[in-house]
């Protein structure tokens, strides 16, 4: 199996999206090189898309093609999702 790294950008973004909207469900692609065989795939950078509705749309459709022709000119590739829900009603201990 694969080993995969986050790097410190990448993590952040996706931190700071969720917590600056905690009332809506929010989502977003991770970037990456392009990993050869046998090498660590390494999450370098994160693209935040909706925090709104979140049902396959022609909008998320557009946004996945647009990150994909901006990664591909900076040599990346969409390597990632993340989705995570609204938490601010959340009194679940944990």
């Amino acid at each position: 199996m694969g080993e995969v790294e986050i790097s410190a950008l990448a993590y952040v973004k996706m931190c700071l999206h969720a917590a600056r909207y905690p009332h809506a469900a929010v989502n977003g692609l991770f970037l990456a090189p392009a990993p050869r065989s046998g090498e660590c795939l390494c999450l370098t950078d994160c693209v935040p898309l909706f925090h709104s509705h979140l049902a396959l749309s022609v909008m998320l459709e557009v946004a996945l093609n647009q990150v994909d022709v901006w990664g591909a000119q900076a040599g990346l590739v969409v390597a990632g999702y993340y989705h995570a829900n609204a938490a601010v009603n959340d009194q679940s201990n944990i």
